[in-house]
């Protein structure tokens, strides 16, 4: 009782800034506070978080940051501690698992500073993905079980920051993709929406000649639309008026913007009168 009575006289005496975060545990008869454990501070343990990853403890820094969004979700932290998930994840080589975790930044905390990084990152990841080769067995490979990550990836993109500058790469990149899958019919769709979408995109006329290609390529057997024949000549038609520079032979056009060598696309046009044959 005695140290009871001596305990409040003492926080009385207290200056008013010292004391609002304390209070008395009737249980163990001691101090505690909702910050008074230095390791229960999401700013704190961010700070540790930052440090194990600059000293490459990728794993550490992963498992202190994800302790920081789960416990403190409406923290300013929460948004960094999942931007270094993320690269936690990217050094782990889990490229997938790190695109989550830069998509919650973009869906739960908009403002982040690291918003157009976090962005540039999810394309990257995506077009890295999408470049890797699957392997074959029996003619088949895992993505004709199981969805490819990189729809996921561009889809959002394009259609959640329609804004940037990234969203239209991320459209021409999943037709692409889908050509590769031999989805011809979402591939058209794809194009089709950004040449709607994009009309002033570097992407606009190569969008269009894809959109032709992904038309001539979905025909199955030895009987066809021809209206759908007609419509990729139309196509490509369209888009060597748009190119008058091209004026003989054949041309490699590589798409602006892309310097890694599995990004580039080689547009083999052979030009009229002769145009290409669509098999």
């Amino acid at each position: 009782m005695k140290k009871l009575i001596f305990v409040f006289i003492l926080a009385a005496f207290l200056p008013l800034s010292a004391h609002p975060f304390w209070i008395l545990s009737a249980k163990s008869k001691t101090l505690s506070g909702s910050h008074s454990q230095v390791g229960n501070d999401p700013s704190i343990k961010l700070m540790q978080a930052v440090k194990e990853f600059d000293k490459k403890n990728y794993t550490k820094a992963y498992v202190v940051c994800r302790w920081i969004v789960k416990k403190f979700p409406d923290a300013v932290e929460a948004s960094e501690a999942l931007y270094y998930m993320g690269r936690a994840q990217e050094e782990l080589r889990n490229p997938y698992e790190a695109y989550l975790s830069y998509q919650r930044i973009l869906d739960s905390y908009p403002n982040s500073k690291r918003i157009n990084e976090v962005i540039e990152r999810e394309y990257t990841i995506g077009a890295t993905l999408a470049g890797k080769r699957a392997s074959q067995f029996l003619g088949l490979t895992k993505y004709d079980f199981n969805e490819h990550p990189s729809i996921a990836i561009f889809k959002n993109l394009s259609e959640k920051v329609p804004g940037s500058k990234y969203a239209s790469k991320a459209q021409y990149q999943l037709g692409m993709l889908f050509i590769s899958l031999k989805r011809y019919d979402e591939a058209k769709e794809t194009f089709a929406r950004l040449i709607d979408k994009y009309p002033d995109s570097e992407w606009y006329a190569p969008a269009k000649y894809q959109l032709a290609q992904a038309t001539a390529k979905g025909f199955g057997g030895t009987e066809y639309d021809t209206t759908a024949v007609q419509d990729a000549t139309k196509r490509l038609d369209e888009f060597l008026s748009s190119h008058p520079n091209i004026t003989s032979g054949t041309v490699n056009i590589r798409p602006p913007g892309f310097i890694m060598k599995w990004c580039w696309i080689n547009i083999r046009v052979r030009l009229a009168p002769i145009k290409p044959k669509l098999l």
